[in-house]
């Protein structure tokens, strides 16, 4: 069985990978995890342990979730077998997590939004962060995947970085950063396919 574990960023939540999630096979496991609290890194083990997946999992992740997805992957607490990360951010100075809270207190919460005290903990959670060093190791063990939207000026430098470390990569046209929350078919089709290639691939 196929399991996939999808971490957030700090503005949208858990909620908005079940549309995603509905475009994927229905044999696989999926587990969405809450990161805004202190430890996101155990939040995405808990969720891994209820959820009963014993098999290496997939890490879906966007934004500043990609910190907390490669850490899990890096802490040994549960085999990964890939990792497919879309606008990566890799690292957050707690000089602008402090600016990012402020502008989270006066955001307006919508749809699958983060609430304004949530986002506030996701920032907590991940300041002073930096895993830079994790995503260009060059010997990991599991698959590596990175995607950026066309729109999303400040990921091409990751892109590219990435792509150097030996991620495979690519660029979504006329895409905006949050795409997997407007174009979750196609988001889901791109997940779907990092996933299979890698069958192929050691068939």
């Amino acid at each position: 069985m196929v399991a996939v574990v999808f971490a957030h960023g700090r503005i949208y939540g858990p909620m908005v990978w079940r549309a995603v999630a509905d475009y994927l096979p229905p044999t696989w496991a999926v587990a969405a995890p809450f990161l805004a609290q202190s430890q996101p890194v155990q939040a995405i083990a808990r969720d891994i342990a209820a959820t009963g997946i014993d098999e290496p999992i997939y890490l879906v992740a966007e934004g500043l979730g990609a910190i907390p997805a490669l850490e899990f992957a890096d802490s040994g607490i549960h085999p990964v077998a890939g990792i497919f990360l879309s606008g990566p951010s890799l690292e957050i100075s707690g000089r602008t997590a402090r600016y990012l809270k402020a502008t989270a207190r006066l955001a307006r919460h919508a749809g699958h939004r983060l609430e304004r005290t949530h986002a506030v903990q996701f920032l907590d959670a991940v300041s002073g962060r930096d895993v830079r060093s994790l995503a260009c190791q060059p010997e990991v063990g599991y698959r590596r995947h990175v995607v950026v939207a066309e729109k999303d000026s400040g990921a091409v430098s990751t892109l590219d970085a990435l792509e150097k470390a030996g991620w495979s990569g690519a660029e979504i046209a006329q895409a905006q950063w949050d795409w997997f929350d407007y174009a979750p078919v196609n988001f889901a089709a791109h997940v779907r396919a990092f996933i299979t290639d890698g069958f192929s691939e050691t068939a």
